[in-house]
């Protein structure tokens, strides 16, 4: 199994929503498989960071993992996906930097501690964090010791 071969299928999967039920479930299954033989097979230590990341992005959305029907399958992705993340390094920081891009003017939070509702967007809410996160490094006079 090569990278090149699940960059086509992750690709056919996004730009071919309009499949039939059939042929998105024999597509997914196409991708997990794919996916294992690149996350799982070997003794690798890492990966294509990119490529992981793609299949992390794509997989965990709802309308692939309802096209895997037997918990089996399901068994099987977890194990791929935390193999990926693994070998791949993939974060937190990452997974949000990621909605920030696909969705960053929707509502994250809604902050209901006034009267008027304050609604977060993804944007916002990076934009809040880095600015914190350059108040603790201004405050100290070492090396930072708290990362965000």
């Amino acid at each position: 199994m090569s990278a090149t071969s699940l960059y086509n299928l992750l690709s056919k999967w996004t730009n071919n929503a309009a499949l039939a039920s059939t042929e998105k479930e024999d597509l997914a299954l196409q991708i997990l498989t794919t996916s294992e033989g690149i996350f799982l097979k070997g003794k690798k230590k890492k990966v294509d960071k990119a490529l992981a990341f793609q299949f992390l992005q794509l997989s965990g959305k709802s309308s692939f993992l309802s096209s895997l029907k037997e918990t089996s399958e399901h068994l099987r992705w977890s194990d791929v996906v935390f193999k990926a993340i693994q070998l791949s390094d993939y974060s937190l920081n990452d997974m949000f930097e990621e909605r920030v891009q696909e969705i960053g003017n929707q509502t994250y939070f809604i902050d209901m501690r006034l009267e008027q509702l304050f609604h977060w967007t993804y944007t916002q809410v990076r934009l809040h964090i880095r600015e914190i996160a350059a108040a603790f490094y201004r405050a100290t006079k070492n090396e930072p010791r708290v990362a965000i």
